[in-house]
């Protein structure tokens, strides 16, 4: 049919059947424009998990092969926009292939992901963290890393200006508060954040203050927040702080939560991660004036004493709640 000689047309038939395994790969022996457009579509992500793309090892082995070699693996490196390293299903630490894989661009990259242990954390460098840090990056996800120095914030601040989701899990961060600050006020359009772990010890008002200005943060994940910070942007009335805020996982005490109800009191999902701190009574009764709560999970301290009446409460309080779990 004359409609298979149009790239639009043959693209849709691909992009429709592209979960299927063997499909993608199957089409790169049609005919010239099949083999285009799959091998496009088939390389737009590098990930063992999907069970359809080449991974990390593949892309990498491309590289070291005499055949082949950095030259011709750039042409497929141009194509991809997700990149993902982790323990693929072998149990293979991708991470090896750091060093093969900086030898090669990813002009179209909008998403990379660092998915490792503690043990492949210590090689997901600085430097290699940048190189994948271009100016038309959308997502960036590092769970574990090296500790991280004003060097990387600062050329963090000048790459990636373009990302709306960012989750930074360093093993500490060494930089100062300014520099991180930095960063974070040329990132104006993200819209969810993850800070959890490694910014503990440099979180500040400056960062808090950024953060509450994201005009499209939907979600955020940060570490425990002093009161006297979430009093100090409550004081501030000329400026509406959280305006999209949906999504809070935080260590907070009971008086955290109700701060924060009073500045964002449109939460819809609540996630404390409070095993870590003393006892925290009387959250529940805190998080029960989130009228439009729908979620609301709780890892508390072992000394955390709960009544029945705070679930009560929680329950009156919230009434469409639909998720609750405390642990």
């Amino acid at each position: 049919h004359r409609a298979l000689l149009l790239p639009e047309v043959v693209a849709a038939i691909l992009n429709t059947g592209s979960d299927e395994p063997g499909l993608l790969y199957n089409c790169l022996f049609v005919n010239h424009l099949f083999l285009e457009e799959a091998r496009r579509i088939l390389w737009s992500t590098c990930d063992s998990f999907t069970g359809v793309h080449p991974d990390i090892q593949d892309l990498g082995t491309m590289v070291l092969r005499d055949d082949i070699g950095p030259y011709r693996a750039q042409v497929y490196a141009n194509l991809v926009r997700e990149l993902s390293f982790h323990y693929d299903n072998t149990q293979i630490d991708q991470t090896s292939w750091h060093s093969v894989l900086c030898q090669l661009e990813f002009p179209q990259l909008v998403s990379v992901s660092f998915w490792e242990t503690d043990h492949g954390a210590a090689l997901n460098t600085e430097a290699i963290i940048l190189h994948y840090a271009k100016s038309n990056l959308r997502q960036l996800s590092v769970d574990g890393c090296v500790p991280l120095s004003d060097h990387f914030f600062d050329r963090m601040a000048s790459l990636c200006s373009k990302l709306n989701y960012l989750l930074l899990h360093p093993f500490k961060v060494t930089a100062s508060s300014d520099s991180v600050v930095r960063m974070l006020k040329r990132m104006p359009n993200i819209g969810s954040v993850d800070l959890e772990r490694g910014f503990e010890e440099v979180f500040s008002l400056k960062m808090l203050e950024v953060i509450a200005s994201y005009p499209n943060l939907n979600q955020a994940v940060l570490p425990y927040v002093q009161d006297d910070d979430l009093l100090a942007i409550q004081a501030d009335a000329e400026k509406r702080w959280f305006p999209k805020l949906r999504y809070l996982y935080i260590s907070a005490t009971a008086e955290s939560l109700r701060i924060f109800r009073q500045i964002v009191p449109g939460i819809e999902a609540i996630g404390l991660k409070n095993h870590e701190m003393g006892r925290t009574n009387d959250v529940l009764i805190s998080a029960s004036g989130f009228r439009q709560l729908t979620s609301f999970t709780a890892q508390l301290n072992s000394s955390t004493v709960i009544h029945g009446d705070e679930l009560l409460q929680l329950a009156q309080g919230c009434p469409g709640l639909e998720e609750l779990k405390i642990g």
